[in-house]
Order: C-alpha cells, then sequence, then structure tokens
C-alpha cells in the first residue's frame, strides 16, 4: 500500500506549477522513453553482420547470414 501513496505524492507533485516542474516531469518520462531506444540498440548488437553474437553462432552452424545485405533473409514478413 506504501507503493501506492509513494507513487500518488510523486504524481501530485509532477501535477503542480512549481519551478522545475518541466524537469521533474522529463525525469519521470525518460526511463519509458530510453528503454525501447536501448534495447533497439541491444538487439542492433547482438544481430550485426560483424560483431554479433547470434550471427556468430548462425554463422558457425553453417548459414550464411547477414540480415543487412540480403534483404530477402529478414526475420520479419513485411
Amino acid at each position: 500500500m506504501s507503493g501506492i501513496a509513494i507513487s500518488l505524492a510523486l504524481a501530485t507533485m509532477a501535477d503542480r506549477v512549481l519551478r522545475g516542474a518541466l524537469a521533474y516531469k522529463t525525469l519521470l518520462i525518460w526511463p519509458y522513453a530510453v528503454a525501447p531506444a536501448v534495447a533497439g540498440v541491444l538487439w542492433a548488437f547482438l544481430f550485426a553482420p560483424s560483431i554479433g553474437i547470434v550471427t556468430y553462432v548462425i554463422r558457425k552452424a553453417g548459414y550464411n547470414w547477414d540480415w543487412v545485405l540480403q534483404a530477402t533473409r529478414r526475420c520479419c514478413w513485411w
């Protein structure tokens, strides 16, 4: 129950017009904006043709898979 009370207090403080409120609201939203970007970069590193660990394992299995140069071998359907 204390988590809900803390969340309500933070939401109330974010809604007030105070000095630095814009910076406070920006810092509140920051994790939601940064997390997808970081996840995308991590997936790009995992599947990178030259340094990616997933690509390395696939090549060791005997399949030359390069999603950057061979667009027909992508993992998506569109």
